[in-house]
């Protein structure tokens, strides 16, 4: 779909949603991640290289906005297994004393 090829609409739409639903883009983080990043709204990066892409779902090239909160989960799984790791070695300190 990225290649510049006519595509029926209907095609081209329902490609874009499926997109925001494979990378969880259920909310739009992209002036969170402009402001926490210090990425300007104005700037090249934060458009998308053409049509085809933003038909796509891809509305920028910085991969973090055009992943939006599937880079969040990416992040929280290897996360949330260091914290329980850490919490049951300190379980397991404090009882064994």
């Amino acid at each position: 779909m990225l290649v510049n090829v006519a595509f029926p609409a209907v095609t081209a739409i329902y490609m874009g949603m499926f997109m925001s639903v494979l990378t969880f883009q259920f909310y739009d983080f992209g002036p969170l991640y402009d402001r926490i990043l210090g990425l300007d709204p104005d700037s090249a990066g934060n458009n998308p290289l053409n049509n085809q892409f933003n038909l796509m779902g891809y509305g920028a090239l910085y991969i973090i906005k055009n992943f939006g909160t599937l880079c969040w989960t990416i992040l929280m799984g290897p996360l949330v297994y260091l914290v329980f790791k850490g919490l049951a070695k300190l379980k397991k300190e404090r009882f064994e004393a």
